[in-house]
């Protein structure tokens, strides 16, 4: 009867593991990871694909929203790469966006000197690139 138990214990512990390893989070930050991964191979459809992923199981991270917003403008979608931008700045998040190079085909385009008032009306993340391998910190306090 004893072995049953702990071999019943055994088993929700390896459920609860697994369950732990999976979800919405879990699964963002594995896309997320990919996504860097694509864009410092300069891979940038698949960089757009793993950012899309990621955004859609977790949709107000910034870090996620702005990755989104610079693999829609790798890939020539200005439309997308704008509203997700206005979505960034909406989320309360702020960003270096005019001086990032992945921005510049945007740079002539109508709104993107709209996104820059609605960004730059935030306060500046304490470090940028939110997406890139190194670590960074939004801050959404004035």
């Amino acid at each position: 009867m004893r072995s049953i138990r702990i071999a019943g214990l055994l088993s929700l512990l390896s459920a609860a593991a697994a369950a732990a390893q999976s979800g919405p989070v879990t699964d963002s930050r594995r896309h997320y990871r990919e996504a860097v991964r694509a864009y410092e191979a300069r891979d940038y459809p698949a960089f757009l694909a793993h950012a899309r992923q990621a955004q859609v199981l977790r949709p107000t991270h910034g870090g996620v929203t702005y990755a989104l917003a610079s693999a829609c403008a790798l890939t020539g979608d200005t439309a997308a790469a704008l509203a997700t931008l206005r979505r960034f700045a909406a989320l309360g998040y702020s960003a270096g966006v005019a001086a990032d190079s992945d921005f510049a085909a945007l740079q002539s385009s109508a709104g993107f000197a709209a996104v820059l008032r609605s960004v730059s009306l935030l306060p500046l993340p304490t470090r940028c690139r939110p997406w890139a391998s190194t670590v960074c910190t939004f801050t959404t306090e004035t």
